[in-house]
This record gives structure tokens, C-alpha cells and sequence, in this order.
């Protein structure tokens, strides 16, 4: 990711609530996952940002292994 070999995102949801027929306008989401891959199904997909802190990423995995 930091290379920018991988930058597309996929994201997974439920839909709780929509508008309209054809093109939906989702208006409430249940979000499922989220996947870093190379080829985005939306190409707009991406990641912007990225946080190269260390520190940070051990307190997600400490906090991962604690549920």
C-alpha cells in the first residue's frame, strides 16, 4: 500500500434503505468489510491517505486480538 501497488478499495455492505428504481440512492448502509485489491470493480474506489505510523498499527492489532 505505501508503494501504491495496491490502491483500490472494496467494500462490502447491506442496503437498509433506498430511493428510486435504476440508479438507487442509498440512503442507509450496513457496512460488512472493507478490502484493500488491485482492481477496484469501481475504479473510484481508492485509498487517498495513508498513516505510516507504526505505533498506531500495533494498537489496532492489540485491540483486534482483544474481542
Amino acid at each position: 500500500v505505501a508503494r501504491g501497488d495496491v490502491r483500490g478499495l472494496s467494500v462490502g455492505y447491506r442496503v437498509r434503505a433506498a430511493r428510486g428504481e435504476g440508479p438507487r440512492e442509498l440512503i442507509e448502509l450496513a457496512l460488512v468489510e472493507v478490502s484493500l485489491v488491485a482492481r477496484p470493480m469501481q475504479p473510484l474506489a481508492r485509498v487517498h491517505a495513508l498513516e505510516a505510523e507504526c505505533d498506531r498499527s500495533c494498537e489496532c492489532e492489540e485491540s483486534r486480538s482483544r474481542r
